[in-house]
């Protein structure tokens, strides 16, 4: 994935150029509450009551549905209020949603997941790093007269929940753009995938 930007403008006003790189790392959101699923079977055994800690319901109800190929209206999801994780629960339900009520289906009994703290840092992932490369030249105001950055993001071993775009817009916010050139890569590395985390993809586009 990626996004290019090339300047339209050009202030030839420079006096000085500036170089150099900036990396932001990854960042795990530290819940408090840990994945967790209660999946009981009912109207025998044709039925699931599934209990998940996600804020993504639907998409919950999607992978049980697919996983274990029967119509969602066999599946009621139940959910009260919890804490979002900071992203940590928006699309990652899936994995304990689906392992517990796959369990419990076959079963044919009630079952209970809590994900331990270490597994979570092992396997939902974490804000994606960012690398920036860039070269400024600016006038003896320290005003800007052109910008050429390349943007890598990490994003894991997939690209389940993209921030590219999200940082793009956060990168250019409120400023005057024209004589800035950008290439941004979304890029796919050796780790478990990154999830959204707090800000997704706004956070490290005004950070960088």
């Amino acid at each position: 994935l990626k996004i290019e930007q090339d300047a339209t403008a050009i202030k030839p006003d420079v006096k000085k150029v500036v170089r150099g790189d900036f990396k932001m790392n990854e960042q795990y959101h530290f819940a408090l509450e840990m994945l967790t699923c209660l999946s009981v079977p009912t109207e025998d055994g044709q039925e699931l009551d599934v209990f998940c800690s996600t804020q993504w319901q639907a998409a919950v109800h999607e992978a049980i549905s697919l996983l274990l190929n029967i119509p969602q209206n066999r599946i009621n999801m139940r959910l009260r209020r919890l804490g979002g994780a900071y992203g940590g629960k928006l699309t990652r339900g899936n994995f304990v949603g689906g392992a517990c009520s796959l369990a419990a289906y076959l079963l044919q009994r009630p079952v209970r997941m809590v994900v331990k703290l270490e597994t979570m840092f092992e396997t939902v992932g974490k804000r994606d790093p960012c690398l920036l490369f860039y070269e400024a030249g600016v006038n003896d105001e320290g005003e800007i007269q052109y910008l050429n950055t390349r943007v890598y993001i990490d994003a894991g071993s997939t690209f389940n929940d993209p921030i590219i775009q999200y940082v793009f817009e956060g990168y250019k916010s409120v400023y005057d753009t024209s004589t800035w050139s950008t290439k941004m890569y979304d890029v796919r590395t050796d780790k478990p995938s990154n999830v959204w985390a707090r800000g997704p993809g706004n956070l490290e586009g005004i950070a960088i």
